[in-house]
């Protein structure tokens, strides 16, 4: 077995915060474990079931897909599309320039990077259950959440941290090395 390190432009114990410089991307460590056999391994990841995620913020259902058929899209085990809803989304802004605002307002924290995808899973599917949440997309829900609410960032930290994790790496041909298994971290405390 060998491991390789790779970092760049690894400042430690600066005296200020950076303005500018590397990206994020360029900034980290890169750790890479190699072995002979050489395998086309080029990554494993980790995240919280479906089904739980999306119940911590109070959906029940999308249109047109089950759960099961979701967490197959996000694990890219389906190659279903999205089906573009019909329904027309009623926004509470009052004119186009508002909505401009608003939406920078919401892309303030946002930030992209060279490999992000155009279709974007939160934003392409739509709620039907509960009704309360009914047309909505699943990012727009996410943008309305009150996220100053103790209750539902417990709830939130709750399932991140301690619920039931879909454990699953790919190979560089894009399809999985194994099976995924589900399983739930242990509880590390200092």
């Amino acid at each position: 077995m060998k491991n390789i390190l790779e970092t760049s432009n690894l400042k430690f114990n600066i005296p200020f915060i950076p303005q500018g410089g590397y990206s994020t991307k360029q900034e980290m460590c890169l750790a890479f474990i190699t072995y002979y056999p050489k395998v086309e391994l080029a990554g494993c990841y980790s995240m919280p079931t479906i089904p739980h995620f999306f119940h911590t913020f109070g959906v029940k259902q999308f249109y047109h897909y089950d759960m099961e058929t979701v967490e197959k899209m996000f694990l890219k085990l389906s190659d279903s599309k999205i089906k573009k809803n019909n329904k027309t989304h009623h926004s509470n802004v009052a004119n186009d320039d508002e909505a401009a605002i608003l939406m920078i307002k919401n892309m303030a924290e946002y930030t992209v990077d060279e490999t992000h995808e155009t279709n974007n899973l939160f934003q392409d599917l739509m709620i039907q259950e509960p009704a309360e949440f009914q047309d909505k997309t699943f990012l727009d829900h996410l943008i309305d959440v009150p996220w100053d609410e103790p209750l539902l960032t417990r709830r939130v930290e709750e399932t991140l941290y301690k619920g039931k994790h879909i454990n699953f790496c790919r190979l560089s041909n894009d399809t999985l090395a194994m099976p995924p298994i589900t399983s739930t971290f242990p509880n590390i405390t200092e």
